[in-house]
């Protein structure tokens, strides 16, 4: 996806701003509806990149509230040989990584809730998570994918 820069925008992420997103075919507006995330304040790419977030409607507006944007489709660099995790969490969830791992775990409304690091089989507690939906960043030697879980 390509993004413009809003109308007065200094070339930032800024907090609760619409922009318009072009994959050169289908055109959706991204907004930074969650603020003070650390997308905030970071330069929009002049390039094409790969873009996280969550689909939404403001009237008859489909619009992608954004998490955060990865360089060159960033956000698939691992295969899914590389890391696999249980999706549907109780108290406990399980990894499986080659290497050290930090996983991100993330509400929807964009917001970190936990952190962890572990190496190649690991647990990670999240007992303390609310019943929901989550989405889960892995990133193992400097590359990243996203996951969806599940916590009953």
């Amino acid at each position: 996806m390509t993004i413009s820069d809003v109308e007065g925008g200094d070339g930032t992420f800024q907090n609760g701003k619409g922009y318009q997103m072009t994959d050169g075919t289908n055109t959706v507006e991204g907004r930074t509806q969650f603020f003070n995330i650390p997308l905030i304040g970071q330069n929009i790419p002049s390039s094409a990149i790969g873009v996280i977030g969550f689909g939404g409607r403001f009237n008859d507006t489909l619009q992608l509230f954004l998490t955060e944007v990865t360089e060159g489709l960033g956000v698939s660099d691992l295969t899914i040989s590389e890391v696999a995790m249980t999706s549907v969490w109780n108290g406990q969830a399980h990894f499986f990584t080659k290497g050290n791992a930090t996983v991100e775990i993330y509400n929807l409304n964009g917001q970190l809730v936990q952190k962890a690091n572990g190496h190649d089989t690991f647990t990670v507690n999240v007992s303390a998570l609310t019943k929901g939906v989550y989405v889960v960043k892995v990133t193992v030697n400097g590359q990243t994918t996203t996951h969806k879980a599940v916590k009953k």
